[in-house]
Parts: C-alpha cells; structure tokens; sequence
C-alpha cells in the first residue's frame, strides 16, 4: 500500500505524508453524509477509516 501512496506522491509532487492527509480529510467530509452512514460504518468498522481501509475497500469493489 505504500507504494501506492508513494507513487501518487511522485506524480503530484508532494510528500506521501500529504497524500495520506489529503485522503483523510476527503474522508472526513465524505463520511458527512447520512445517506452513505452504513457503508462508512462497514469500511472502517464504525470508527473513521483509515486510507488503507479505503484503497482496499475500493479495489474489492472493483474486481
């Protein structure tokens, strides 16, 4: 997984430190939305998820 952040880190010019921000705050304001509550909940087990937790979740969805 870090390869990954690392790698966007690269092509956006920034440190993976960032990125790995930048994910968490996208998080934060997702999880704002009631309608998406559940999914949320089922991402990061009812606590905030953490950008590991979404990258995985995400790729699971699209396979």
């Amino acid at each position: 997984m870090n390869e990954l952040f690392e790698a966007i880190a690269i092509q956006e010019g920034v440190s993976e430190e960032e990125v790995r921000n930048e994910i968490i705050f996208a998080i934060q304001l997702a999880m704002t939305d009631p309608e998406l509550t559940e999914i949320w909940d089922a991402i990061g087990e009812g606590q905030i998820p953490t950008p590991e937790q979404l990258v995985e979740y995400l790729s699971c969805q699209i396979h």
